[in-house]
């Protein structure tokens, strides 16, 4: 995984050297050696959360790699190449709580580094498990599942956007453009869905949910985006949106240009067979006889659709 912590600098964390920090012409090895690192994000408070195999959740301050919540549940014995059932897959801090998804589906509370409360599959998680926990800019946290789709996290009950929908039925990213979209990474390409037509439809108050569809005829290396052992999807500081996939990274703007309405569009010339033809005298229609023929239109419109 990759993260950059609240300084800025730029870190990763690797199953066989740990975590490492970028020092401007490549990452070098700093903590933890030991570590089978699986992923990392920035700490509120400054430092990483580090999580690793076979389980558990760490906190690095910059010097040394601590364990934290020695409640969490960890898998025992050998893992297997997909991963361990515990392993910390997504982390959302808000205010000063903090949200641990793991990867067999269960949601965890934390306050003051103590489990608060637990979310599993009877309060709505689903059986497939989590690909993703994130916290969106409004406060929502939002829970991406490798066979439930798209749901969302609210006290102790989960909810998930119905299987009918136009939604990806396995999402591996969420990421918010800050513009009242989320963007879902999945298996058959990217999604952009409008935050507020899913809190609608989870709450019982709308109707089924639709997404602008990108893949490979929008510039996608591939529509198998990554999942698992990388950051399945990015806000960029530019506002881009980059998707790591099975090829290659793909990135969009988000910006969505501004929707004008249909403008008015003049017809200055038609010529038929390279003979220019002339408007009728009485009503300005452009008359000629019926048949084959090559017909070329000279048109004129506004150019006004994403004025900057």
């Amino acid at each position: 995984g990759l993260a950059r912590a609240g300084d800025g600098t730029m870190w990763a964390g690797s199953c066989d050297r740990g975590l490492l920090r970028f020092d401007g012409q490549s990452f070098v090895p700093v903590a933890g050696p030991e570590l089978r690192v699986h992923n990392i994000w920035p700490a509120h408070r400054g430092g990483l959360w580090v999580a690793a195999k076979p389980g558990g959740l760490s906190h690095f301050d910059g010097v040394q790699v601590r364990p934290v919540l020695p409640e969490l549940p960890t898998c025992a014995g050998p893992v297997s190449p997909r991963g361990c059932a515990h392993e910390v897959l997504g982390i959302a801090e808000i205010g000063t709580a903090l949200w641990l998804g793991l990867r067999d589906g269960t949601a965890y509370l934390v306050e003051s580094e103590r489990v608060v409360r637990r979310v599993g599959r009877e309060q709505g998680m689903p059986e497939s498990g989590l690909t993703t926990l994130v916290g969106d800019d409004d406060g929502t946290v939002w829970l991406g599942s490798p066979g439930g789709g798209i749901g969302r996290l609210r006290g102790d009950r989960a909810v998930f956007v119905p299987a009918e929908d136009a939604l990806p039925t396995s999402v591996y990213g969420i990421a918010s453009d800050g513009a009242g979209h989320l963007w879902l990474s999945s298996n058959d390409g990217v999604y952009r869905v409008s935050r507020r037509a899913l809190h609608e439809r989870l709450d019982g108050r709308g109707g089924p949910v639709t997404a602008a569809h990108f893949q490979i005829e929008h510039g996608m290396e591939s529509v198998r985006c990554a999942r698992d052992f990388v950051s399945p999807i990015l806000r960029r500081r530019d506002g881009r949106i980059a998707v790591p996939t099975v090829t290659g990274v793909s990135t969009f703007d988000s910006r969505e240009p501004e929707r004008l309405p249909p403008q008015h569009v003049s017809i200055d010339a038609v010529w038929r067979d390279g003979q220019r033809l002339e408007r009728d005298g009485t009503d300005g229609r452009l008359v000629t006889a019926r048949g084959a023929g090559r017909l070329r239109v000279q048109v004129s419109a506004p150019t006004l659709y994403a004025p900057t």
